[in-house]
């Protein structure tokens, strides 16, 4: 293949990638919608497109420093950039991190079945905990292949409801009402900022953060140019609907705001049915978002195959339990997802200085250890 042409077979391939990564259960659900961008008015536009921005640059970071250095892992993308100690000190808050989240897709499924079924949140958890705590011991990789399939149906049935959702209150005039109660003050929700370009950066500072590895790893091993084209392309496709839904959220702002799963009341407005349907969709997501994120948070320090492991995580997933059924799942999302962003905004600042000395000393060297845009050769 000429290696100046884009292949756009690719470039579809990693773009569905990208968006199915960065739009997961807390997307489906609709509640992290509702905290970072609706509460902002017409404000979550320039919000999103700020997140998208940072995170195509946060990504692309990690991609360059796995096509130059050939990292394939987070932690060594993470310490390259910030050094053994700082980078150390990262690589243990983001094992936290991805357990605390993990933690929230608990209490997230026990409000997903409480609001449609009516089941006491409790339980919702117990069956969530239990389906990843015996995923991730007995290492059931066929199952979790075979649904995480349902992400790119998921994000395509959560964006036919934000289309729905928004034609619905133009129609009726509930969006403009909404953005008067929302500019106004009068809606009383949790933000993760008062600030409107601190919302969109923490959203897309956090998300980077999940990207590290698996952004480091693509860089290793495809064309710089189709992935990056890939990433822009589907965080674009994400980013676009992550605002029709958000706008939809605020045209419905007096009927979702105190709910804890938003999504769910849009999708009963199309009929029951579909809302069961789309609640199973809501609670599949949840269970293949957390297994990798309860996994990596006990294989840091046991081998997978290891009797410690299976000990750890099982210890890991009765306290998580207990967490989640402590703290109200929109508190929980709000305080682990925010503080998870903010921590992720001083590792992008220095990332991006650190990739600029990078430039400057490439150059300096006669443009040693250049973009790699070749074909990876098959071993």
């Amino acid at each position: 293949m000429d290696n100046n042409k884009v292949n756009w077979k690719k470039v579809i391939t990693l773009a569905g990638a990208c968006v199915a990564f960065s739009i997961g259960a807390g997307f489906a659900s609709g509640q992290e919608l509702i905290q970072y961008y609706s509460v902002h008015g017409w404000w979550l536009i320039p919000a999103r497109l700020v997140g998208f921005i940072v995170l195509i640059y946060g990504n692309y970071c990690f991609a360059i420093v796995g096509n130059r250095e050939k990292i394939t892992g987070g932690t060594d993308a993470i310490r390259y950039y910030c050094g053994k100690i700082f980078g150390g000190i990262i690589d243990y808050f983001m094992v936290f991190y991805c357990y605390m989240s993990a933690v929230v897709m608990f209490s997230g499924a026990g409000s997903t079945l409480h609001e449609q079924y009516g089941i006491p949140i409790h339980i919702g958890a117990i069956i969530l905990a239990a389906l990843s705590c015996i995923t991730v011991v007995f290492g059931l990789d066929g199952i979790i292949n075979v649904i995480s399939k349902i992400g790119p149906i998921l994000v395509g049935v959560a964006l036919i409801l934000g289309v729905y959702g928004l034609v619905f209150s133009i129609s009726t005039g509930g969006l403009k009402e909404g953005m008067d109660l929302v500019s106004s003050g009068q809606i009383d929700h949790l933000k993760a900022s008062e600030s409107w370009f601190l919302s969109g950066v923490n959203m897309a500072t956090g998300t980077m953060l999940w990207f590290a590895g698996f952004m480091a790893e693509l860089g290793s091993k495809e064309r710089m140019k189709d992935l990056m084209w890939g990433q822009t392309v589907g965080l674009g496709l994400g980013s676009l609907a992550t605002i029709i839904v958000s706008l939809a959220f605020v045209g419905l702002i007096t009927e979702v705001v105190d709910l804890d799963i938003p999504f769910l009341y849009i999708a009963r407005m199309v009929s029951p049915a579909f809302a069961s349907f789309y609640t199973i969709l809501i609670f599949l997501a949840m269970y293949t978002s957390n297994c990798p994120l309860l996994w990596t948070a006990s294989v840091r320090f046991f081998d997978d195959k290891s009797m410690k492991f299976k000990v750890l995580t099982v210890i890991l997933t009765v306290v998580g339990y207990f967490i989640a059924m402590a703290v109200p799942y929109q508190l929980l999302m709000n305080y682990v997802w925010v503080i998870g962003g903010y921590v992720a905004m001083v590792v992008f600042v220095v990332m991006l200085f650190r990739s600029i000395y990078d430039i400057y000393v490439f150059r300096k060297n006669g443009g040693a250890k250049q973009i790699s845009d070749d074909v990876p050769s098959e071993k």
